[in-house]
């Protein structure tokens, strides 16, 4: 199975979520621990790519409330949230708070300390992470 890249230019609004899933590349090789790209094209989501890090401006936190409440009725894993920003590059070079998501805890992204997070200026998803960074 491909998995082509879709160019993204500077400032196209996107939105990243990890991938869930280990992610069969045509090569043979598994990957796990990516993050999935959506690009905002003419209204619609575009997939964008499978990316090991990038990051993201002017960030905003999305959680739908109906699939965190599926998550809890069917006990499995979905994708229910979201961080829509401006697309900045393929690279996560970037110190900050560590940001979660886990709608088993909370239906908010959360910081370190529990205080749920509202969004910030920039947002780095390093390559294998489960959480990702976020720098105001």
């Amino acid at each position: 199975m491909k998995h082509p890249l879709l160019p993204i230019a500077p400032g196209e609004t996107v939105r990243v979520h990890r991938n869930l899933n280990p992610v069969r590349m045509d090569t043979g090789e598994t990957l796990e621990g990516l993050w999935v790209v959506r690009v905002n094209r003419s209204g619609k989501w575009l997939h964008a790519g499978y990316r090991r890090e990038v990051t993201i401006a002017n960030c905003v936190p999305h959680a739908t409330a109906g699939g965190v409440r599926r998550i809890e009725k069917r006990g499995r894993r979905d994708v229910v949230a979201w961080i829509t920003g401006s697309y900045v590059a393929d690279v996560a070079e970037l110190s900050g708070v560590e940001v979660h998501y886990n709608p088993y805890r909370s239906a908010d992204f959360t910081l370190e300390d529990g205080t749920a997070y509202t969004g910030s200026s920039l947002a780095a998803f390093p390559a294998g992470a489960s959480y990702f960074l976020s720098r105001d």
